[in-house]
């Protein structure tokens, strides 16, 4: 919860209108293990690269050098800087 002026706000998280839903939290989106991360909503799959941690609480670490951790679908491809 943050509080700002005065002014109390509790965060929510959006579950209506999305396109897609990673959810490493979700053991139907990730199991806990392996390279594997899919998408709940459109059945997409990202692949994991450079072993980022995953935390049991349900997220991923990627590392500071995001050049060697991410997760990467072919529709949506890490930039090669071209």
């Amino acid at each position: 919860m943050a509080t700002n002026y005065g002014v109390t706000a509790t965060p929510s998280e959006v579950t209506s209108g999305l396109i897609h839903d990673f959810d490493a939290g979700n053991v139907s989106s990730y199991p806990g293990t392996g390279t594997v991360w899919t998408d709940v909503i459109g059945a997409q799959v990202m692949t994991m690269y450079g072993a980022p941690t995953w935390n049991a609480q349900g997220y991923f670490a990627f590392g500071d050098n995001q050049i060697t951790q991410y997760a990467m679908n072919t529709l949506f491809p890490f930039p090669t800087g071209d």
